[in-house]
């Protein structure tokens, strides 16, 4: 029986050393990229056309989207004040590349009264599904500025119009 038993064993042995013999190993790597969180704050100006007077037939106003806000006032209207354009600041990781997304437009209303302004920036580069891509310096920063032509018309009711509008920043 110790005969049996020392066979079994050897056989055992045998064929355990014959799998570890065509056994193979593969390494792989695990990684991770690790970013900040993106942010974007807007600066102290907002979008303000400021004060338009309305002539019969009506016409544009633009602003810039630049550290000026340059104005332009279509000649049926007359533009006063200092208009601004909004500076937007985004953060993030170093030299990362980010998606700005601006809306088309913003409806400005003044009780049952509206106008629509076409939204414009400073960014450049192509937009993509996600948004007009900027690449961040090499302190994770871009900031960029936002403007607009508001169509007013020869008949627009006299008020204070305002409206919201969301930029939206993300990796």
């Amino acid at each position: 029986m110790i005969k049996t038993i020392t066979t079994a064993a050897l056989a055992s042995a045998l064929l355990l050393s014959a799998g570890a013999a065509n056994a193979a190993t593969a390494t792989a790597t695990a990684s991770a990229k690790i970013l900040k969180q993106v942010t974007v704050t807007k600066g102290a100006a907002d979008l303000d056309f400021k004060t338009i007077v309305v002539g019969n037939t009506g016409g544009n106003v633009t602003v810039a989207a630049n550290a000026a806000a340059t104005t332009t006032c279509a000649a049926a209207l007359v533009c006063v004040g200092t208009p601004t354009a909004p500076q937007f600041t985004i953060g993030g990781s170093a030299n990362e590349v980010v998606y700005v997304n601006l809306p088309a437009s913003v409806s400005l209303t003044s009780g049952a009264n509206s106008m629509t302004a076409t939204l414009s920036s400073s960014l450049t580069g192509t937009a993509v599904a996600k948004g007009v891509p900027v690449t961040l310096d090499a302190a994770g920063a871009s900031n960029f500025y936002v403007g607009g032509t508001l169509a007013v018309a020869g008949s627009q009711a006299d008020g204070a119009y305002t409206g919201t509008f969301n930029v939206t920043v993300d990796y």
